[in-house]
């Protein structure tokens, strides 16, 4: 074992004759204490035995001068017992197990945190500023009822439940199962990027100055005035049978479309 990771550190040794401390032959007549098992990536062959047993799955065996040698089962079993090798070989596949469902959950997980970040950090935030604006223009503007309900933030909420299946046991179907959620997820982030973009020119001051005449006539207002990104609409109406002036004041602003080039990569291949 790497002396680099601890005691308790989940992993699979899987290139045994490179390990610090390992020999390859052993003088008859030693006999060594068992330690962990390993499951090599290519054949090795046994320390111990005269044919040298071409292996892959195999324990170290600690020699008195605290180096390690590669040992086959057979060998492991005639140094030690059956019930000893079945144990060292039993957490061997356990964590053999494991490795592999973290390979795959790597996989099917790849990108997701970074999603979440990205998406609270420089997506949601203009998201619900536009919300904001969108929700302004049609309380002075009626005809403008056209806002959707937000996407960025419900794809965030759908990535957060994805993740929390990180640490499920994963069987084919339910990757399967989360694959297909994630591909519906990019599709609601894709759908929230084009509405974004759409969102922040509709709201640009000067889309608004160029139809705010027409807004404020087809409101019922009778009076405008523009200064700037600045604009004014106002209109006669009844208040306890008295005609009062009822006046109200949009102050345009500007919303840059955040870069997507990031989280785009992120996306691809999923």
């Amino acid at each position: 074992m790497s002396e680099a990771l601890p005691p308790d550190e989940e992993f699979v040794i899987t290139d045994p004759d490179q390990q610090p401390g390992v020999v390859f032959e052993v003088e008859p007549g030693i006999r060594p204490a068992m330690l962990e098992g390993y499951l090599s990536e290519k054949m090795v062959r046994c320390s111990f035995c005269k044919q040298r047993q071409r292996h892959r799955k195999g324990c170290f065996a600690l020699l008195p001068e605290v180096s390690k040698a590669l040992c086959d089962h057979c060998c492991a079993v005639e140094f030690t017992d059956k019930v000893t090798v079945a144990k060292i070989e039993k957490d061997l596949d356990r964590r053999v197990a494991q490795a592999e469902q973290r390979k795959i959950s790597g996989a099917v997980f790849e990108g997701v945190p970074q999603l979440i970040e990205i998406l609270d950090r420089d997506l949601i935030p203009i998201e619900q500023s536009l919300q904001q604006v969108m929700e302004e223009l049609e309380r002075i503007f009626p005809a403008l009822r056209r806002r959707k309900p937000p996407k960025l933030a419900v794809a965030c909420g759908g990535l957060a439940t994805i993740l929390k299946a990180a640490d499920e046991k994963l069987i084919e179907r339910r990757i399967e199962e989360i694959l297909r959620k994630r591909g519906l997820v990019n599709d609601a982030i894709r759908e929230g990027f084009a509405l974004l973009q759409e969102s922040v020119k509709a709201i640009s001051p000067d889309r608004i100055r160029s139809r705010f005449r027409g807004l404020a006539e087809g409101a019922g207002y009778e009076e405008m005035k523009m200064s700037g990104n600045v604009m004014v609409a106002g209109k006669w109406d009844t208040h306890l049978g008295e005609y009062d002036f009822w006046e109200t004041t949009y102050e345009g602003s500007v919303i840059i479309m955040p870069d997507t080039t990031e989280i785009r990569g992120l996306m691809e291949g999923v």
